[in-house]
């Protein structure tokens, strides 16, 4: 993994590393949805420009055979975002989420799974054939 940044305009604030369910939440999320974990560990890094901290996170969510099979994954990202998010805001720390999201398209139960905590997707990625 690799983040590559303008050092003159921007540098890293301290965090680096990955994310992680809280065991408590296995049982909620759907019963093996996860195997313990995400299928590819999300990974995160804070940089600071100024006075202003973003948190990028990396997320590759598994295809699977079906469409279903990536629900619980997304539904388990999108809780954890969004935990963090709300933790974050006190500090006005942005967190940006990218990768390959596997949602097939806006609406679907997979894009519902990953909004349904609040999470917002820009505009122009609306119509996006697949994300």
């Amino acid at each position: 993994m690799v983040f590559v940044f303008d050092g003159a305009r921007t540098e890293l604030s301290g965090l680096a590393g990955e994310l992680v369910v809280p065991p408590e939440w296995l049982a909620e999320i759907a019963p093996d949805a996860l195997k313990r974990q995400f299928a590819r560990t999300p990974y995160a890094v804070s940089f600071q420009a100024g006075e202003t901290t973003v948190i990028l996170v990396t997320l590759h969510v598994l295809y699977g055979k079906a469409a279903v099979e990536r629900e619980p994954e997304l539904a388990a990202i999108a809780r954890w975002l969004a935990d963090w998010a709300r933790q974050e805001n006190r500090w006005h720390h942005n967190l940006v989420v990218l990768g390959d999201f596997n949602i097939d398209r806006q609406g679907d139960a997979l894009w519902r799974a990953f909004t349904s905590t609040g999470l917002v997707v820009p505009p122009a990625l609306h119509e996006v054939r697949r994300s």
